[in-house]
């Protein structure tokens, strides 16, 4: 776990606390307790995992790209729920809100319609 990304994507979900998806869908943080986060309209339990979504952004800033939410070798559900960076189902059934935080870094880019890609001028 790279401790730099974590505490990267940490200031950023504590900061605006709303993004939008790629299906414009508003994924608003309600909470961060330790690692996990919780999101509006999704109780009882936390959505993800913050250094599960650091691992994603330590993948990008290693110049690898992500192809998209559910499908491929590098979609965030294979990436978080296959042991490729993380194994963990939670994240992986939260893949578009996760889509949604990493493409508000300002290091990310979009890679296409759903992707996403290092943004090297965003540092």
């Amino acid at each position: 776990m790279c401790r730099d990304c974590t505490a990267d994507v940490r200031e950023v979900l504590e900061e605006p606390g709303r993004f939008e998806g790629s299906n414009r869908q508003i994924v608003e943080v309600e909470e961060i307790d330790g690692d996990d986060v919780h999101l509006a309209n999704h109780e009882p339990n936390p959505a993800f995992h913050v250094s599960h979504v650091g691992e994603l952004l330590h993948w990008l800033r290693d110049d690898h790209f992500i192809c998209g939410v559910s499908s491929g070798t590098t979609a965030i559900m294979t990436l978080v729920g296959e042991g490729k960076r993380a194994e963990c189902s939670r994240c992986a059934q939260n893949a578009s809100q996760i889509w949604a935080v990493l493409n508000a870094l300002p290091d990310v880019q979009r890679d296409g319609q759903s992707g996403l890609a290092p943004n090297p001028q965003g540092q």
